[in-house]
């Protein structure tokens, strides 16, 4: 076991009961270092692109609307961001603004580009991410999250990937 699935297992069983995130969390779904990637793209746009919570960096914002600048000028009008502030923290923060699809639909990525059947139905399997060269870091690494742990003992920050 490495040692950031060692201290967030320990944190767990200290302060689970007290700390909601982590007890939403099963340290057994902690990725080790030494574990062999199995998951692979299927370039589906499927599900990845649906229903997800992606706050954005800084870089990672301005990298975006850098791209759509010089690929789709258009879409700097739509509403592709979404500004709010950090529950916990109070500081501003951005977040790719899901479209909603219908009343009880999925919200999908304002960057997936819809490909048609030759009858104009929506073939959602073959759709695409527009921004694929600059999407941000938690898409580059979905199916994993990562978080950041602050282990109160050592005074140490570790990141691990679940």
């Amino acid at each position: 076991m490495s040692d950031a699935k060692a201290t967030f297992a320990r944190l767990v069983a200290e302060q689970g009961d007290k700390n909601q995130l982590l007890k939403a969390f099963d340290p057994n779904n902690l990725v080790d270092p030494d574990d062999q990637n199995t998951f692979e793209c299927r370039r589906c746009g499927l599900l990845c692109c649906v229903d997800k919570t992606i706050v954005l960096r800084p870089s990672e914002y301005y990298r975006i609307a850098w791209f759509l600048a010089r690929h789709f000028p258009p879409m700097l009008t739509e509403p592709w961001a979404a500004f709010g502030t950090g529950g916990v923290s109070g500081l501003p923060i951005a977040r790719i603004a899901f479209e909603p699809t219908g009343m009880d639909g999925p919200s999908v990525c304002p960057f997936l580009i819809p490909v048609f059947d030759e009858a104009g139905k929506l073939n959602f399997p073959l759709a695409r991410c527009g921004i694929y060269p600059v999407r941000p870091a938690a898409c580059r690494i979905y199916p994993y999250g990562r978080c950041e742990i602050h282990d109160p003992e050592t005074s140490e920050n570790q990141e691990i990937i679940t």
